[in-house]
């Protein structure tokens, strides 16, 4: 895949995450702008990505990735069939 098709692909899904978002939190948007907080729905959307989804996507990307990529031996050493 070409970098600029993986560039658009990246914008598509930041798109698409955005419309989730507003849509989930339009209700609690709603409420705020009704209790005359000085926030909006922008605001929710920040909290969420940086509170929640970073928090939960730091320990995802630093154990589970890793598990099935960890080496079973030190390199360089034979496979197991091929004794020295």
């Amino acid at each position: 895949m070409s970098v600029a098709r993986q560039l658009h692909a990246q914008i598509g899904l930041f798109a698409v995450w955005i419309i989730i978002l507003r849509v989930v939190l339009a209700p609690a948007g709603a409420s705020l702008a009704a209790a005359k907080l000085p926030a909006d729905v922008n605001i929710l959307i920040i909290y969420v990505n940086l509170c929640i989804v970073a928090l939960a996507l730091l320990p995802h990307n630093a154990f589970w990735l890793r598990r099935p990529l960890t080496l079973p031996a030190p390199p360089g050493t034979p496979p197991p069939d091929q004794s020295v």
